[in-house]
């Protein structure tokens, strides 16, 4: 019963050790025999890699003779039936990475989705191809963040429901994911998960698969249970419709959850708050060529250093670009450049909620140490730059913003004669980037950022003569 009820409010269950090691091995040595056979090719294979062992008993009993085939599926859904058709999902090192590195891209928690809906690698518009369950079978251990592990946002399913209740299924049917609105989900929660490992999950539940900066391959498979075909919109709009097992469950918990309506705007996606939400109703195509007329003048201002003039254009555009990685870029920036940091509150907000999103993306904790190091909050400039060497070692052109944070480090060690700090976090450093050595030990005596410091200087200036 507890585990039902937790099923109820998270989306989703893992069973351990659901699959015996014998069917895994057979299952992994019927893909690598069909690997060496048939090749592979990753950048075409992107949703199902070995598609003629899809319906191959070596795969299907994966799911058929589980713990789930057997047990859970008749606890759930009150009855059982065969799975004839098994996705294989082989997703290798570098998936979802930075190009030609192992540093997850930074945009990676935001390719959150529910299976079905029309999209560029299978588009079908006009239908959606709902099912009742997602069934994720593991074939190997997944040990740790960003091994490409299922992603899951708790209790989002709560969140869908919401949404086609109020909103219909016309509109994803019709224009298929692209349909979905910008939504508050919960953090993103990686499982790790062992070999024979299942999870189910409820079809509503965003999900994603985090990006593979391990060494090896992630093995799963993962089979659709649908018992709500010719259902037509009943279960996007009652979710628990095809789960009999649930019921009691169902009714002892939903008392305790309320979604609010304007989880669907988003607005803390893009890290500052607004009192005023964006609309939800469709831009008219006039709207739609004001908003890219200004989002390339503030290119243009932008690229220029007229970071005033840019800022009243971000604040206007940012809520209909919310997943524009440069876009927020411009604004941590504007808000960093801008004299007398004015703006350094907002930036601060919108950085550190883009940390929650994308902890791995160096350039984001280099922003908020020049942030912090303008407010003069110099031991928050020390924190941040010491987390950033918490996380994975990032490659290639990140290290730029790796060296500029220690630098910024260092320049407020100085101003708040910390000095004793340093060795720890050089320390650090060096042992995530060895190959940065050089670098890294210049800092020490060379660690002047030219254009920080002419900020600083210019608000001296216009302490005592003003601010022209």
């Amino acid at each position: 019963k507890e585990q039902l009820v937790d099923f109820y409010h998270k989306g989703y269950i893992i069973i351990k050790n659901g699959v015996d090691d014998k069917t895994i091995n057979t299952a992994k040595q019927a893909i690598h025999q069909d690997m060496g056979k048939n090749g592979i090719n990753p950048k075409k294979e992107q949703i199902t890699n070995c598609p003629s062992l899809c319906t191959d008993p070596r795969i299907t009993n994966l799911c058929n003779n589980s713990l789930f085939g057997r047990v859970y599926m008749n606890q759930l859904f009150g009855k059982n039936e065969y799975v004839p058709f098994g996705q294989i999902a082989l997703r290798f090192p570098g998936f979802s990475c930075v190009e030609d590195s192992l540093s997850p891209a930074p945009w990676w928690s935001q390719t959150w989705h529910i299976d079905g809906l029309s999209n560029p690698l299978d588009p079908h518009p006009g239908v959606i191809k709902n099912f009742t369950a997602l069934v994720g079978v593991f074939l190997g251990d997944v040990n740790g963040d960003f091994n490409g592990n299922f992603t899951v946002y708790k209790g989002s399913h709560h969140i869908m429901e919401k949404y086609f209740q109020t909103h219909g299924i016309e509109k994803a049917k019709l224009e298929g994911a692209k349909a979905l609105p910008s939504l508050k989900l919960p953090k993103p929660t990686q499982l790790s998960v062992k070999a024979g490992d299942m999870v189910i999950a409820h079809y509503l539940l965003c999900h994603t698969i985090a990006p593979n900066a391990g060494e090896n391959i992630r093995y799963a498979t993962f089979f659709r249970i649908n018992f709500d075909e010719n259902t037509g919109i009943l279960p996007f709009q009652n979710m628990w419709h095809s789960w009999p097992g649930m019921k009691h469950i169902v009714e002892q918990e939903k008392s305790k959850v309320t979604i609010n309506s304007n989880v669907f705007h988003g607005n803390a996606s893009y890290g500052y708050a607004s009192s005023k939400q964006p609309s939800q109703r469709e831009l008219t195509k006039e709207e739609t060529i004001n908003l890219e007329q200004q989002k390339a003048l503030e290119k243009t201002l932008f690229d220029s250093r007229k970071f005033e003039k840019c800022y009243p254009i971000l604040k206007q555009i940012l809520p209909h670009y919310r997943n524009d990685m440069e876009l927020k870029i411009h604004f941590s920036f504007v808000c960093l450049c801008t004299p007398h940091g004015k703006y350094l509150e907002e930036g601060i907000n919108l950085v550190e909620n883009e940390i929650k999103l994308t902890p791995t993306f160096p350039q984001w904790y280099s922003i908020l140490a020049q942030l912090y190091y303008r407010k003069k909050e110099h031991h928050s400039v020390w924190s941040t730059i010491d987390t950033m060497f918490d996380q994975p070692a990032q490659t290639k052109f990140m290290l730029d913003q790796i060296v500029n944070g220690l630098k910024v480090a260092r320049m407020s060690m100085s101003i708040i004669k910390a000095e004793a700090a340093w060795d720890p976090i050089l320390h650090k450093a060096l042992q995530k980037y060895p190959s940065l050595k050089h670098q890294l030990e210049a800092v020490k005596k060379d660690y002047d950022i030219p254009w920080l410091r002419y900020l600083t200087y210019v608000e001296k200036v216009a302490k005592y003569f003003g601010p022209k």
